[in-house]
């Protein structure tokens, strides 16, 4: 469980990295909502990076930095500091870790693991995995990170996009004829 943990914690660390690497200059016209955002994945990704450079806490430190960050989550949702969408993609995010790293070693949330971690990782990567083996163990490890990773990085960039999302749209409309008015 501990090996599971750690990595995770490597792979939402690259992720992290490269995002934070993409973003070395944010645009001064990002939305306000938007800090709130990326605190929580900057919050996210240290975690992360903590447990790995560490190696210590395991299972204990990830739950309470778990607890804790989807706390601030709720309070900058109740305070509309991030979005209704930001934030159930986030909220969906913490779920899947969740779920990636829980104890079960008589199978029992198998079927409620293999489905609702195998569609995330199948939607976000196109990738269908079998998580769990006849032994019960997990064997799509490197798929949910990867799908983590990608996850994360979808989240920084619906933030970038915040503030230019209205002229995206416009300029998509504007692309198709007007309907005709009848007469």
């Amino acid at each position: 469980m501990k090996k599971s943990i750690l990595a995770l914690c490597l792979i939402v660390l690259l992720a992290g990295g490269t995002a934070a690497a993409m973003d070395d200059d944010p645009a001064p016209e990002q939305a306000a909502g938007a800090k709130a955002g990326y605190a929580l994945l900057d919050k996210l990704t240290g975690t992360f990076k903590q447990l790995a450079e560490t190696g210590s806490g395991g299972r204990a430190a990830l739950e309470k930095a778990m607890g804790d960050i989807i706390t601030e989550a709720r309070q900058a949702r109740a305070q509309k500091q991030i979005d209704p969408v930001f934030f159930w993609k986030f909220n969906r995010l913490m779920t899947i870790i969740q779920l990636a790293v829980v104890e079960d070693p008589k199978g029992i949330l198998s079927p409620l693991i293999d489905r609702e971690v195998g569609g995330f990782v199948e939607e976000v990567t196109g990738e269908k995995v079998m998580l769990s083996g006849k032994d019960g163990k997990g064997g799509g490890l490197g798929a949910i990170a990867g799908a983590l990773a990608y996850e994360i990085l979808n989240l920084r960039i619906y933030l970038d996009t915040l503030p230019k999302r209205e002229a995206m749209l416009q300029d998509f409309y504007s692309k198709f004829p007007a309907p005709a008015k009848e007469k």
